[in-house]
């Protein structure tokens, strides 16, 4: 698929650069390779987002989390009737971001960003929602 493809150079070009930068090198997705660098031994771990799989970024990984969410139906209503009245859309590479600050705005403080809202307590997100396990255990193996 196209998603997969664009995962898969987005490693490829991870592994590029590490391999340019005479770094360990991992071979693929959430791996950790450690070698010898000037006398001290490293460890490299890389991951992409959302899964390793699919095309995405952190937002598309945090609004899988909220996929059951009833505001999604709110915000694909509000995408929708922005569109018919003006005809604009957002692109195609931003859809995600724009869907993630248009949740974040219906929160309890509509000027929090991605990162902000992680922070409060209790979080705007569930990181013991199944889509942030791989993330998680990706963090915790560092």
């Amino acid at each position: 698929s196209q998603q997969a493809t664009a995962a898969h150079a987005a490693m490829d070009g991870i592994k590029s650069a590490l391999v340019k930068a005479g770094l360990p090198c991992p071979k693929k997705h959430a791996i950790t390779a450690s070698d010898d660098f000037n006398g001290r031994m490293i460890r490299v771990s890389a991951s992409v987002f959302p899964d390793g799989r699919d095309a995405g970024m952190l937002e598309d990984l945090c609004l899988r989390s909220i996929a059951t969410d009833p505001v999604n139906e709110c915000l694909d209503a509000y995408f929708d009737c922005v569109s018919n009245r003006t005809g604009r859309r957002p692109a195609l590479k931003d859809v995600a971001k724009a869907r993630l600050h248009a949740w974040l705005a219906t929160q309890s403080n509509p000027e929090w960003r991605l990162g902000e809202a992680s922070l409060q307590r209790p979080s705007v997100w569930d990181f013991d929602n199944p889509e942030f396990s791989s993330l998680k255990s990706f963090l915790q193996n560092l």
